[in-house]
């Protein structure tokens, strides 16, 4: 009788699944039907967990955390890669859009402006480089009911992905509409007031003016996050332009 060893760990595999991996063994082919599939299964896998993903942050955000944190963890989208995946769609658009958020300072140096221009371009990737700052802000308050500062930063990645995905109508609003710009500039900073505290009033259960001020305080530590980001940035710009 042959013996069949499994080729993804070499072990020796005597049933449909590898006894060492798990793997399913096979020997077919590899064709076009096979590859397409697997295409397939990852676009509407991925579908799937975003859009259950999106509803219940929209109808009880706490609950995505509260099963992340729970080890509950195939059936939403996995926390950083929602909050990678938003960063990446605003960086994208802001690339190729080229759309620019106020009017430059002609004062400002030829570096200062360029910097201005990097800083609004790869602004998504600066808040998301923010969260475990920002997770600050709910700890100080909550850190009796939720003593580990990691859920924290669970959380502000889904909070953060969140407001980065309200972010892109705004872009798109901007290119096509100039005069947009003020309505974008109100709800900017408001979003992440307002959906943080809903967020902390949906997790912890708690008296709405505690999950207010917790999402002022998500806010505060957005902007010394954002300005003590920015203040390195800015050296290492100047060292190396």
């Amino acid at each position: 009788m042959a013996v069949h060893y499994c080729p993804n760990c070499g072990a020796e595999v005597n049933s449909r699944f590898c006894g060492q991996c798990g793997a399913k063994y096979g020997k077919k082919e590899l064709d076009l039907k096979s590859l397409f599939q697997v295409v397939f299964e990852t676009i509407t896998n991925w579908e799937q967990k975003m859009v259950r993903t999106l509803e219940v942050l929209a109808k009880d955000p706490g609950k995505i955390a509260r099963a992340f944190i729970g080890g509950e963890r195939r059936k939403y989208y996995h926390p950083v890669k929602f909050l990678l995946f938003w960063a990446s769609v605003n960086l994208f658009i802001a690339l190729n859009l080229k759309v620019s958020f106020g009017e430059m300072d002609a004062s400002l140096s030829i570096t200062e402006q360029q910097f201005n221009a990097f800083i609004q371009n790869y602004i998504s990737l600066i808040y998301a480089a923010a969260v475990p700052i920002m997770a600050l802000g709910p700890f100080l308050i909550f850190r009796k009911l939720e003593p580990k500062f990691v859920h924290y930063n669970v959380m502000l990645c889904y909070i953060v992905g969140a407001g980065l995905l309200i972010n892109i109508p705004s872009y798109l609003m901007v290119a096509l509409w100039r005069e947009t710009e003020v309505v974008r500039n109100i709800i900017g900073p408001l979003f992440p007031i307002v959906f943080a505290s809903y967020f902390y009033q949906s997790y912890f259960k708690t008296k709405l003016w505690k999950a207010i001020v917790s999402g002022v305080f998500t806010a505060i530590f957005l902007f010394l996050a954002s300005f003590l980001i920015l203040t390195i940035l800015f050296i290492i710009f100047k060292i190396i332009v």
